[in-house]
């Protein structure tokens, strides 16, 4: 795993380091486990199909720079993206027998930033913990790379409009889990997509597209707009580009 710690009082970050994977202690005043102080993400890495000797990541930079967007709304301090993306290729460079050589499997990269300050009470962060670990993965539904069924509770809604939905932040993400364990055991579907009222927002795990022919007859591709209501995707970018 990659760690990198930052503390204001010994000069702010400290130099990054990869170590054998291990547990963190953490007091029980600790911040984040108060106050849900913390961001993450989630990018992954391929052995590439020319050239299986060669791994490649699909656009970790911009998870980063999505990251450093998150450490500015908890008040983190920000990292240099270019230098966690180098710290990031070194770590899947030692651990690259994880990396499944099989279709549709991969490596999931989970960087993650928890508070480290030791106090109840919200403050200025002083402390935190930056990490990346690795897990490699196969298809994200058990049913494989096929249609999924979605569930929709027009009484609930997840973010709004200038809000905090733009940010991958832990408070984003919890109270959703009830909705989805209902939608499951209700009607067995696999993802919530999750409404603004008469508008449809996003899934669960991925941003939405619909393609149709607009007013006019033309073949139109429309997402929902990035207004902090939704997470701006970096496969949305992608498409978008």
């Amino acid at each position: 795993m990659l760690e990198c710690d930052y503390d204001i009082k010994n000069g702010g970050w400290q130099k990054p380091k990869i170590t054998p994977v291990k547990d963190f202690e953490l007091e029980p005043a600790n911040a984040t486990l108060h106050y849900s102080i913390e961001c993450f993400e989630g990018a992954k890495a391929y052995l590439s199909q020319k050239d299986p000797s060669k791994v490649v990541m699909f656009r970790v930079d911009k998870n980063y720079e999505r990251m450093n967007t998150s450490h500015k709304q908890l008040g983190f301090p920000l990292f240099n993206v270019e230098e966690m993306v180098e710290c990031t290729r070194q770590l899947i460079d030692l651990d690259r027998d994880w990396i499944p050589d099989r279709p549709l499997h991969s490596v999931y990269l989970r960087p993650t930033s928890i508070c480290m300050d030791d106090k109840v009470g919200i403050t200025k962060v002083s402390k935190i913990k930056t990490f990346v670990c690795l897990s490699p993965v196969g298809p994200y539904y058990q049913r494989g790379f096929v249609p999924i069924r979605l569930y929709c509770d027009t009484q609930i809604v997840r973010a709004w409009p200038l809000g905090f939905g733009d940010k991958k932040i832990g408070g984003n993400y919890a109270p959703t889990l009830k909705i989805g364990r209902a939608g499951l055991e209700k009607y067995n579907c696999d993802q919530t997509l999750w409404l603004l009222h008469d508008y449809v927002t996003e899934f669960g795990t991925m941003n939405f597209f619909a393609f149709w022919k607009n007013e006019d007859g033309e073949d139109e591709l429309v997402t929902p707009p990035l207004d902090g209501t939704i997470l701006p995707g970096i496969t949305r970018d992608s498409i978008i580009q």
